[in-house]
């Protein structure tokens, strides 16, 4: 090191160079031709932060936007190893079976046949004797229980009392007899009902959708009192002016007013009658709302098949014409 000191002063003197700067060439040098040893490598001694463990930097919390990104990135993780994850082979669930006794099919599902064969739509239950009472929305328990979303004002009649009732699968089109044993109110419109042969939730959940039809020709109708009317008594009667006796059209469907007010007896039911308009088209029809009001509808005849009507001035000039569509069920092979 000495000699590089001496050498670098007498280099810098004759080149003209920095004395450090010259010792530093001569040093490198005596390095290369083995005069001096290698320079030690010295590692550089990291600091540590003697205050390291009052920091609360570690224990600080994620700022909302950041978790809510982070917790973002773990779902899309998730859903990308999801869809790589090979599909599940999917089983196929049993479907419920009626368990009805032999002695029972006499007080099933019986259909009542229209005079007029045109009248029965194989996709609609209520054309030929049956009276939708209700939908399966969801199984209730571990004990094969259904919940029902009633659409009847007679569910203590015919969903309460143990019997025969039949229910009908959306892709089915004709009804099925069940056995009831047990049913009870829960709510205003919601009841809990039991089936024969339905004792776990998973037979239970594969009720989910079912509407549930009362047939018209069990024994234990329901009794009306005085100015009451069941609705299919009244759909299809005849509509005349009591003035003149003048047929004016028929009764297409009744609108209660309890489907369009939730406040139960405020909405009056509305009768929506079919007029005879023979200037339209071959699929529509002009149809009025008319109130089903004992000022507005005088008589009701089911003997005869009338219904006589009083409509106050301007009431049948607030008609609209409807398009019935024509839906093809299926094609015939030529």
């Amino acid at each position: 090191a000495a000699l590089a000191v001496s050498l670098g002063a007498l280099l810098g003197r004759y080149w003209g160079l920095h004395p450090p700067r010259a010792q530093w060439v001569c040093a490198g040098i005596m390095q290369q031709n083995g005069v001096l040893p290698e320079p030690k490598e010295y590692k550089r001694r990291k600091k540590k932060n003697k205050y390291a463990h009052l920091s609360k930097a570690d224990k600080k919390e994620l700022d909302p936007l950041e978790e809510l990104e982070r917790k973002a990135q773990h779902f899309n993780e998730a859903q990308e190893a999801t869809k790589k994850a090979p599909p599940k082979e999917r089983k196929e669930r049993p479907r419920p079976t009626a368990k009805i006794e032999p002695s029972d099919h006499k007080a099933g599902a019986q259909a009542i046949l229209p005079e007029d064969p045109e009248e029965v739509d194989p996709y609609d239950p209520t054309s030929f004797g049956f009276v939708e009472v209700g939908t399966i929305f969801r199984p209730h328990g571990i004990r094969g229980e259904v919940k029902v979303m009633a659409n009847t004002d007679f569910g203590e009649d015919r969903l309460c009392k143990p019997g025969v009732i039949n229910l009908k699968a959306a892709h089915r089109r004709f009804p099925r007899p069940r056995i009831l044993e047990r049913g009870r109110r829960q709510d205003k419109n919601v009841f809990i009902l039991k089936f024969r042969g339905t004792e776990t939730e998973e037979a239970a959940e594969l009720l989910r959708g079912y509407k549930v039809y009362h047939s018209l020709r069990m024994p234990d109708q329901p009794s009306l009192e005085e100015e009451e009317w069941m609705v299919q008594d009244l759909v299809g009667l005849v509509v005349q002016l009591e003035e003149d006796a003048r047929e004016i059209g028929f009764v297409r469907s009744v609108v209660l007013g309890d489907d369009l007010c939730a406040i139960k007896g405020l909405m009056q039911d509305l009768l929506e009658v079919q007029l005879h308009d023979f200037t339209l088209g071959m699929n529509e029809y002009r149809t009025v709302l008319v109130p089903f009001d004992k000022s507005i509808v005088p008589e009701v005849n089911l003997g005869r098949g009338m219904i006589s009507i009083q409509p106050p001035e301007g009431l049948l000039e607030l008609s609209q014409v409807k398009e019935e569509k024509v839906v093809i069920r299926g094609l015939l092979p030529a």
